[in-house]
């Protein structure tokens, strides 16, 4: 089961689709009402947040692939990863917590995504 949730997550779908032969792999048509520099932002930032995913423990990492990215409940999650609900919860509030200190840390978060404190 992690293995579906790692093998349908944004990068690993991205691989696939161009190793098919997909020519819109890796396309990303400019906006109209994006400025260049908000592209080069957005993609810096997805960039990053790809890359504190992976520097993410596995357990932590699946249940905010599952909950952020494919939208499953936390009941759903529970049962993928045959844990309990407090378990999920735990782990993705670390998780989140983990993953925004690696984006904080790479300063690559634009000011306008970041929490005030």
């Amino acid at each position: 089961m992690m293995s579906c949730a790692r093998a349908s997550s944004p990068g690993n779908l991205a691989r696939r689709a161009a190793r098919a032969g997909d020519e819109s792999a890796g396309f990303d048509p400019p906006d109209d009402t994006e400025s260049p520099d908000d592209r080069t932002l957005r993609l810096e930032l997805a960039a990053a947040i790809e890359h504190g995913l992976k520097a993410l423990p596995e357990d932590q990492r699946l249940v905010i692939v599952l909950s952020d990215v494919q939208g499953l409940s936390y009941d759903e999650i529970a049962v993928i990863t045959n844990t309990n609900l407090g378990t999920v919860k735990s782990r993705l509030s670390r998780g989140r917590a983990r993953l925004r200190d690696i984006l904080k840390a790479g300063e690559l978060l634009p000011d306008r995504f970041r929490l005030n404190d």
